[in-house]
């Protein structure tokens, strides 16, 4: 049985999880720029985007879906921690505009960033 070796950039445990999961790691660890497209992603994981893409498809995902996911996660902690103003958050997350996070954020948890924020600081 041949050893796992860490690819360029991953630690050995991140070798062990899944491809989606190494995938959502690395966006993680990027700035909040909201800057995660295919192309740039596929380039930083030394991969062809389509081998990207292959990847993500055989986990039954694709970027747009973890970039959501992600997007999900640092929205609910930026809108719940209460100081950044939300369009500021949008904007952060890569939205261009406040009406289409607005949407997203409500897609996502059922109530509208400002409802979520005052539930939040209460």
């Amino acid at each position: 049985m041949e050893a796992l070796v860490p690819a360029a950039g991953f630690s050995s445990r991140a070798v062990a999880a899944g491809f989606r999961e190494r995938v959502e790691q690395h966006m993680q660890a990027q700035p909040e720029s909201g800057d995660l497209r295919l192309r740039k992603l596929a380039r930083e994981l030394r991969l062809g985007s389509r081998t990207l893409q292959r990847r993500l498809e055989d986990e039954g995902t694709s970027n747009a879906q973890v970039l959501d996911r992600l997007r999900e996660v640092r929205a609910r902690a930026l809108v719940g921690n209460g100081t950044e103003p939300l369009a500021e958050v949008a904007f952060a997350l890569g939205f261009s505009e406040f009406a289409t996070f607005s949407r997203a954020f409500k897609r996502w948890t059922g109530v509208a960033p400002g409802g979520f924020r005052s539930a939040a600081t209460r």
